[in-house]
């Protein structure tokens, strides 16, 4: 199972996902759930419905060729550490979960790093804003209480 994911980064800093992208997280039950700014690069949080029946994690580029060493992927999490050298524009990261029954799933990442880095880049190490958060921030201005009810079931 598969899911392709394009990290669109707002000017106020929030992530969007299409309709297509988010019915692709359901199915895969992998998705990003946070970004923070690194002393050099950026960490990337993969949240997994399925983590319990993970063996391993791992990852390639998007053309199935190795990570290169300034990509650091947990196999316990997968969860990465990224700092691209500033030639690199655009990458795309593969994270395959392999549970213990043998289900393969993949989340294909395409980032922009320039984005990444306008937006985590100064003082602002919380610009990456969880979809949660933003539906919670959202609800407290009366906008959105209607997605947050149907996401809730």
């Amino acid at each position: 199972t598969r899911a392709s994911v394009e990290v669109n980064v707002t000017n106020d800093g929030a992530v969007q996902f299409t309709k297509a992208q988010n019915e692709a997280f359901d199915i895969v039950s992998l998705y990003l759930s946070n970004i923070q700014r690194k002393e050099s690069g950026f960490h990337l949080t993969i949240a997994d419905s399925n983590a319990d029946r993970v063996q391993l994690y791992t990852g390639t580029l998007g053309d199935g060729s190795s990570l290169p060493e300034w990509i650091q992927l947990n196999p316990r999490t997968g969860s990465l550490d990224v700092n691209p050298p500033n030639h690199v524009k655009e990458l795309i990261i593969r994270i395959k979960a392999i549970n213990s029954d043998g289900q393969i799933r993949i989340l294909e990442l395409q980032l922009n790093a320039n984005q990444l880095r306008q937006f985590l880049g100064g003082d602002s190490a919380d610009a990456f804003m969880p979809l949660s958060e933003q539906l919670h921030a959202q609800q407290t201005f009366g906008y959105g209480e209607r997605l947050a009810m149907l996401l809730d079931r």
